[in-house]
C-alpha cells in the first residue's frame, strides 16, 4: 500500500480501520482505539479484537476524493459490498500468498491448506515482527499463531472478491526496501494500480476471485 501511494497516488485518501491496541500493532497511535471517534460505524470482531469502520469518515472520503483505499478484515467484505457496490466504482481485491494454480497442484497431491498455509504465514509474521523490532513474547507468539491459523479461513473467502493478486513477497522481503521497486514486488504494485484505474493488468498476477471457489470445500 505504501508503494502504491508513493508511485501512483500520493494524494489518495486511505481510510483507517480503528482497532484496540495489541502486541502485534506497529502503526501510529492515532490508528488505535475509539476515543474521540463519533458517528455511525460498522463494528466487527477480528480474531477476538473489536474493530470499527467509521462510516461518516468513509462516506466523506468517497465524496471528496477520487480514489479511496480501505484495507480491512475479510469479514467486512459482505457489508461493504452491500453498502457501496452500486453507488461507487467498488473494486475488491484479495492478496494471496499462493497462485491459484499452485493451490490446485497441491490439492491434486492430497495436500490441504491446513498442511502448509499456517506455517508459511507464521514464518512471515515472525520475520515482520522481528523486522519491526518487536520482542517475541509468548503473548505475541500466541497472537501471531492465531492470525496464521485464520489465514486458512481468509483464503477460503477469496472467491468472494472480484480480484486476487498473487504476492509471494512478504513484508520481510528486502526488495521492498530498495529505492526503486523491482521484480515481483513491482508487478504486485502495478497489478493493484491496474485494478484501480480499470486497465488490463498482468494476467500472471491478477485472477478472478471466482477461480478460488474450489477452496470452499472444507476438505481442501
Amino acid at each position: 500500500m505504501e508503494w502504491e501511494r508513493k508511485l501512483y497516488f500520493p494524494n489518495v485518501c486511505q481510510v483507517k480501520v480503528r482497532k484496540t491496541k495489541t502486541e502485534r500493532h506497529t502503526g501510529n497511535e492515532e490508528d488505535l482505539g475509539f476515543d474521540g471517534n463519533k458517528g455511525k460505524y460498522y463494528q466487527f470482531e477480528c480474531r477476538g479484537v473489536e474493530q470499527r469502520i467509521y462510516l461518516d469518515e468513509l462516506d466523506s472520503a468517497l465524496e471528496n476524493h477520487g480514489v479511496v483505499l480501505l484495507e480491512s478484515y475479510y469479514k467486512t467484505l459482505d457489508f461493504l459490498k452491500k453498502k457501496y457496490e452500486t453507488s461507487v466504482d467498488f473494486a475488491s481485491t484479495f492478496i494471496s500468498p499462493f497462485h491459484v494454480q499452485e493451490i490446485k497442484e497441491l490439492t491434486e497431491q492430497g495436500t490441504r491448506l491446513e498442511d502448509y498455509l499456517p506455517d508459511l504465514m507464521l514464518d512471515s509474521l515472525i520475520k515482520r515482527a522481528e523486522k519491526n523490532g518487536k520482542t517475541l513474547t509468548r503473548y505475541l507468539i500466541k497472537e501471531l499463531e492465531l492470525r496464521a491459523e485464520d489465514s486458512v479461513n481468509e483464503m477460503r473467502f477469496a472467491h468472494k472478491y472480484q480480484y486476487v493478486i498473487t504476492n509471494h513477497c512478504f513484508e520481510s522481503d528486502s526488495r521492498w526496501e530498495l529505492p526503486v521497486l523491482i521484480g515481483e514486488p513491482k508487478s504486485v504494485v502495478n497489478s493493484l494500480y491496474n485494478i484501480i484505474v480499470q486497465e488490463e493488468g498482468n494476467i500472471d498476477y491478477v485472477d478472478k476471485g471466482s477461480n478460488y471457489s474450489f477452496l470452499i470445500n472444507n476438505n481442501i
